[in-house]
């Protein structure tokens, strides 16, 4: 099963939307069908402070999952497990 584009523009709007700085970016999501899991890996920049981070993460899920039954209805069964990993500035 493929995540549709259409979907994955919606959660991109979404993190845009639920955090206010631009250093948070979707990454990656996998479909795993037999945990009914969707696993979706956003990357978090080193410029984010911890606390603006942690109250725009508060809820996420919820909010995504309502996102994919608003939108596709075969998706809604799946739940979504984001995981949030650090990006490393890049060293000379």
């Amino acid at each position: 099963m493929e995540f549709p584009k259409e979907l994955q523009d919606a959660l991109v709007a979404l993190l845009e939307e639920r955090f206010d700085f631009s250093d948070v970016t979707l990454k990656s999501i996998e479909i795993d069908e037999d945990a009914g899991e969707l696993r979706i890996v956003i990357m978090v920049g080193t410029e984010v402070p911890p606390e603006n981070f942690a109250r725009g993460f508060f809820g996420l899920p919820s909010l995504v999952q309502r996102k994919i039954a608003d939108r596709a209805s075969t998706l809604s069964e799946f739940f979504p497990v984001i995981t949030p990993e650090i990006s490393q500035p890049a060293h000379a």
